[in-house]
Order: structure tokens, then sequence, then C-alpha cells
């Protein structure tokens, strides 16, 4: 996770020093993040509906705005994801965009005797609305399509794989220095 997260915060600075254009740092916070997941086995079968609602602490952000683009590394419970936006510039308070986001997360449980390793691979695509409220403040709220692929293997079992669909809702605010 830490070499994703640093892998991620180079390819953000790397790109805002090669380019010529004037670069905004921004940190958002989401204090309201709301997720619902259909976790899918091969073969057919669904599993459980999860749902998250996370209230006070949904996820927080860290980026730089590019001209029209914007990236970042979004810290939610659970996973850090790299996203990428691109901004429409409608007009100087009404900031819509479109959102593509990856994740990888790598966990291993050690349950005794039993030791079990799973690797998710996260994709989101996704769209919002920012509100600037103030001149270095923007009111923002998305929803994105999450796609996930999941490989779960105990030692002594085969290993299991399922397919996350569903939808996650952000509400929020950016600060753009």
């Amino acid at each position: 996770m830490k070499k994703i997260i640093l892998a991620s915060l180079m390819a953000i600075a790397m790109v805002a020093s090669a380019s010529a254009v004037d670069v905004k740092p921004y940190f958002g916070i989401f204090p309201v993040r709301y997720t619902s997941v259909t976790e899918e086995y091969p073969g057919g079968g669904d599993g459980p509906d999860i749902t998250s609602l996370s209230l006070g602490f949904g996820a927080f952000s860290l980026g730089m705005k590019i001209s029209d683009f914007r990236m970042d590394i979004m810290l939610a419970t659970g996973y850090p994801s790299f996203n990428v936006y691109y901004d429409f510039n409608v007009s100087d308070s009404f900031l819509p965009y479109l959102k593509a986001g990856f994740a990888y997360q790598r966990k291993v449980k050690d349950y005794g005797p039993v030791e079990l390793k799973s690797v998710d691979k996260i994709f989101a695509i996704g769209c919002g609305i920012g509100y600037q409220v103030a001149n270095h403040l923007i009111l923002d709220a998305g929803i994105d399509y999450i796609y996930a692929k999941n490989k779960e293997k105990t030692i002594g079992s085969p290993t299991s794989k399922s397919t996350d669909k569903g939808f996650g809702v952000n509400l929020g605010a950016r600060l753009q220095f």
C-alpha cells in the first residue's frame, strides 16, 4: 500500500513539474461516503449485498489541479485509490467533472492455523459536480460505478474468485490553494 501511495504522489509531482501551466494543489475531505456493491461468483450465484455508510470520516484526498485535469490519491476506509478527473469549464462557480480511478489492495489475515491472502483490483468511473462557494473552497458531490475483481487463497484450499459491482456516493469539499 505504501508503494502505491508513493508511486501515485511521484506521478502527480512529475506531471506537475513537467507542465508549463498553472498547478494548484488541493486537499479534499468527504465526510459522507456511501457504497453499495453486490458480490458475484463464477458459475452463477450472488453473494450478499454489501453496503457501507461513513459519516464523519468517509475519505480524504490530496492532489493537484493542472489546467482542466485533476489527479489525486484518495484514502478511504480500507484502501487508497489513484484518480484522474476532467473538469468542464461551464462557469466560474459551477464545475461538473468526469472521473476514472484505480485501487489495489493486498491483505494477509492470520486466523491462527489458517492464513487468508486476498488481492483486490478496484476500478471506478464516475461523474460529479463541484460548486465554488468561496475563492478556495469547492463543495463536491459525486457518484461512481465500482467494479472490483477479488481473489482469495486459503492455505490448503483452492483459490476463490469473485467480482463486485456497485456504486458509491461521495459528499464533501475541496480546499484549493
